[in-house]
């Protein structure tokens, strides 16, 4: 130990460590903080007095309470930390463990009388929390189950327990949730993670470059005491050594509850060093240079409904331009709010499903303004519901390009006219295809439109990101199309295992028959696709007859059919990954391809 320390105190990191204050840590034991998404909320055990029942243990520490804290965003100070509420907080012992990635759920420990300690998770209803139920077995046992994480696609739990057959004290174990709610049979992480000795406090963090846990461990390469490690997940399923994130984080005393931000350019965890207001408090460090090191973005925002603004329940998927998910959250009505950390320099596909709501579906391209700066960008999603003509729709997959001098009128939502704006100005749409247009000023443009009620509603969308100087702008284009590409078109929509038309779906169709009447050149083609249930013999006629329904409307509407191509996919190209009923629904969908000449 004492040689481990003194390696790696040779390396120091560049941080700067900050005690959060008195009006979270107290002359007791502060520990296990939890963060909200947006990081104005915080969630910690402590052992002060005044807790629920006011008694001492065999130690004479006060028993365990979980209290909470705000943040005020314009000066950045905690408030008074407050206990969490009745619901929780008992005569016995309770302590946070972790929050949810989506902020619906907090998994606390409980002591119990005649029980070693469990894991329990509880609710959020609003401001409040439900009453704490019991993870069931085989999560709980007889033994010793102290800490939990699940992952944002809440189909994973990493937990810790000292049941037999671990490699030590307590162990890091994973389960995964089966289709019937229940769990499976937990697994041992093995050497690369656990040791003979105690690990505890596993956190998931999972972004563009792959997921990786950060936990503490009195074994490995420890300096002394619990010190805090990472470990990245291979792709075989198994888990790189164990990486000391080393000195001034980790010391020669316990360090603990270590809860980086989504960027990992900040954390909280706890600590007994010297220097604090008590026993064990609860610190926020910046490490200094990351950016520099890691070129990412932020993508942030909110799922509300169109008309209303209000927060939505919904399933939000991300996944990268290799296909590949990245992020899968799910908004609630308490908590519509989003976070995820992205790669600059790349594409992604972002889908939006929610009960009773049409499908949301946009192409997010990050750009690489300033290489040695992080981008934070900020999305409104709003969606409508089924049945009501809203084109909330954003899509921003490759846009038409004109070949020829055949002009037709058509209205553009254009933002920033000027000559010398700066790229900071337009972070907040660099989710939107921007269009330079040198003819004179600057204009960047957010899209083409072939009525002005539909560049209505997309300037309306622009104005609630927060461009209020966003107008419409009517101009002309050209009436040939690049083959192979994409114009700004909905996707349509279909019920499970029907191929009938929704009559939002003849709103878009609508529109695919007004672009052809305005373009006697334009072709297009149909590509049909499926969930993945049922086999895929059936699957490909279902996805073939859904195409026939869209043709056959275009046929009805006078469209020749040497102007339109069709064909089924099954379900062998899914949009997201087809994990819940949410997601299966965006992949039951007809797509609409230029096809050109």
């Amino acid at each position: 130990m004492v040689n481990n320390a003194k390696e790696l105190m040779e390396n120091p990191l560049d941080i700067k460590i900050d005690n959060v204050g008195p009006n979270i840590n107290s002359p007791y034991p502060d520990y296990a903080p939890v963060i909200s998404l947006d990081g104005n909320t915080m969630i910690f055990t402590s052992r002060r007095q005044g807790s629920t029942g006011g008694k001492l243990d065999k130690e004479s520490k006060w028993f365990e309470d979980i209290y909470i804290s705000k943040r005020n965003s314009e000066n950045e100070d905690w408030s008074p930390a407050v206990q969490i509420g009745s619901n929780i907080n008992t005569p016995k012992h309770e302590a946070s463990i972790s929050l949810s990635p989506d902020g619906s759920q907090l998994f606390i420990y409980k002591n119990n009388k005649g029980e070693n300690g469990d894991i329990f998770v509880s609710k959020r209803m609003g401001e409040e929390w439900s009453t704490p139920e019991k993870l069931p077995e085989p999560i709980n046992t007889k033994y010793w189950e102290t800490h939990a994480y699940l992952t944002k696609d809440g189909k994973t739990l990493y937990f810790v327990s000292d049941r037999p057959g671990g490699l030590g004290g307590r162990d890091i174990y994973s389960t995964t949730k089966k289709n019937d709610g229940s769990w499976s049979i937990p697994m041992n992480l093995g050497p690369s993670i656990n040791t003979e000795y105690e690990e505890d406090s596993p956190f998931i963090v999972e972004d563009s470059t792959g997921t990786t846990m950060f936990f503490c461990s009195q074994g490995h390469k420890s300096m002394g005491g619990f010190d805090i490690f990472t470990s990245r997940l291979k792709p075989d399923g198994s888990w790189t050594e164990a990486d000391n994130i080393v000195y001034p984080i980790n010391t020669s005393d316990d360090d603990v509850f270590y809860v980086p931000t989504s960027d990992r350019k900040h954390a909280y965890y706890s600590s007994s060093k010297l220097g604090g207001y008590g026993d064990q408090d609860i610190y926020y460090m910046t490490i200094r240079g990351f950016e520099k090191e890691k070129h990412i973005a932020k993508l942030k925002g909110v799922v509300l409904d169109v008309q209303t603004l209000k927060p939505v329940n919904s399933t939000l998927v991300l996944k990268n331009d290799s296909g590949r998910s990245i992020a899968e959250i799910n908004t609630s009505e308490a908590n519509s709010s989003f976070e995820i950390v992205i790669d600059k320099g790349r594409k992604y596909e972002l889908t939006v499903n929610a009960d009773t709501y049409t499908p949301y579906s946009e192409t997010v391209e990050i750009s690489s303004l300033d290489s040695t700066r992080n981008v934070e960008i900020y999305k409104k999603v709003l969606l409508s519901k089924q049945g009501v003509a809203v084109n909330t729709d954003t899509t921003t997959t490759k846009t038409v390009i004109p070949q020829n001098t055949d002009s037709i009128k058509c209205w553009t939502v254009q933002i920033g006219a000027g000559y010398n704006m700066r790229p900071l100005y337009f972070e907040k749409a660099l989710g939107y295809k921007i269009t330079m247009c040198n003819d004179g000023l600057k204009r960047y443009t957010m899209g083409e439109f072939n009525n002005k009620e539909e560049a209505e509603k997309q300037k309306q969308q622009m104005v609630f990101l927060g461009y209020e100087d966003a107008y419409i702008r009517a101009c002309f284009t050209s009436t040939s199309f690049v083959a192979g590409s994409f114009k700004k078109l909905d996707k349509i929509y279909f019920d499970f295992d029907k191929y009938d038309l929704r009559s939002e779906s003849i709103v878009v169709l609508d529109r695919v028959v007004q672009m052809m009447n305005e373009n006697n050149n334009m072709r297009v083609e149909l590509l049909g696709h499926t969930d993945i249930i049922g086999t895929e013999d059936y699957n490909q006629g279902l996805s073939e007859s859904r195409c026939k329904s869209a043709y056959e409307f275009l046929l009805s509407k006078g469209i020749s059919r040497d102007r339109i191509e069709f064909k089924g996919f099954s379900y062998r190209v899914p949009a997201v990954p087809n994990v819940s009923p949410q997601t299966r629904q965006l992949n039951r969908r007809v797509e609409f391809r230029i096809k050109g000449r």
